[in-house]
């Protein structure tokens, strides 16, 4: 058992026997600014890929939000949480890579270069969140006393592949412009006494600072001259009840290796009608940009920067950050609301 937290006395905390499979996990809801209030607290938005820990019997496995196994992929990582000692645990974080470009300390591009074999930048594992120790479940615990046992567990590790992630309280707005300004994403807000539930319950919520989305593949064209794979991508947004709107194409930004995935993957995925709504093809329609498209079934998820919107919604001058490997279309978001001053209602 670790020495200072396994005897847990909190509010809201009982007994529970867990196993080390993936658990879902609670997601922050995309905002317009940081809420205002002492309620709140205040996490910098790191650049990297969410992860999961769950240990049973001493035995850690790492997830992908979407349940994809990374126990063997990040290896150290495994190790450094089961050196931890803990008889059973579920922690909650980011995989980052600390690298050379001064991005909030972290670097995308290194870590997925990194995961994939052509890259050595030092993978970390910051941690935000604890929701089981040593048979104690935390899921009802408020998140300020979650943190508290958390600082308590990791000052038992010595290894620099765990940290626990930065948090604040305080002023909203004024963290978000510091942490924008030392390079983050953004920041991400969580109510002190929230609970962990699953999904996006309006208690966390996010805003970030660049002008990024996530947006579903909807279809492709064929590569030109001596581009290889595909030519570019076609995206599209969710608009409730199943239904996409066209957002655009994409063709920058995309790699060589990428190319090559998506020549393979995405042929795979051909339907013989577009899967987006059809008032939403007008424009490009009008512009005649839709010939020679292989529509695809929107399962694949893009994250792409762009310079806003122009008619009909299509992004200006888009180009392709990542393919979200760790997430399906059906996890995007479809609306962006501001929460109120006071306690959220979960809706």
């Amino acid at each position: 058992m670790t020495k200072g937290v396994a005897r847990l006395e909190l509010p809201g905390v009982r007994s529970a026997v867990i196993d080390a499979e993936a658990y879902a996990p609670m997601l922050a809801k995309r905002v317009d600014a940081p809420p205002k209030g002492e309620a709140w607290l205040h996490e910098p938005k790191w650049d990297g890929y969410r992860l999961l820990a769950a240990a049973s019997r001493r035995r850690v496995r790492l997830w992908s939000r979407n349940a994809l196994e990374w126990t063997d992929r990040v290896s150290h990582i495994t190790h450094a949480i089961a050196a931890l000692g803990a008889t059973s645990l579920r922690l909650d974080g980011e995989l980052i890579a600390v690298g050379k470009v001064k991005r909030g300390g972290t670097d995308f591009g290194a870590l997925q270069a990194a995961l994939s074999g052509e890259g050595t930048a030092e993978l970390r594992y910051m941690i935000f969140d604890v929701l089981h120790i040593d048979g104690s479940d935390l899921a009802e615990v408020p998140l300020r006393e979650r943190k508290q046992v958390l600082s308590a567990l990791l000052s038992r590790s010595r290894d620099a592949a765990l940290e626990e992630g930065e948090w604040r309280e305080g002023d909203g707005a004024a963290l978000y412009r510091r942490w924008v300004k030392a390079g983050y994403e953004g920041i991400v807000s969580k109510r002190a006494d929230s609970r962990y539930r699953a999904g996006r319950t309006g208690e966390w919520v996010k805003v970030r600072a660049r002008e990024a989305e996530e947006l579903a593949v909807v279809g492709y064209t064929e590569p030109r001259g001596s581009r290889i794979g595909i030519g570019a991508l076609l995206m599209a947004r969710p608009i409730g009840g199943g239904r996409w709107a066209y957002a655009g194409r994409v063709g920058t930004g995309m790699g060589s290796a990428l190319l090559h995935e998506l020549g393979a993957l995405l042929p795979q995925l051909v339907r013989k009608t577009p899967p987006v709504v059809e008032e939403s093809l007008v424009v490009p329609r009008e512009a005649g940009d839709l010939r020679g498209v292989h529509w695809i079934d929107p399962q694949l998820v893009i994250e792409v920067e762009h310079s806003g919107q122009g008619n009909g919604g299509l992004l200006r001058q888009p180009s392709v950050k990542t393919l979200r490997l760790d997430k399906r279309a059906s996890d995007l978001e479809v609306a962006v609301s501001t929460p109120r001053p006071g306690r959220s209602k979960v809706r």
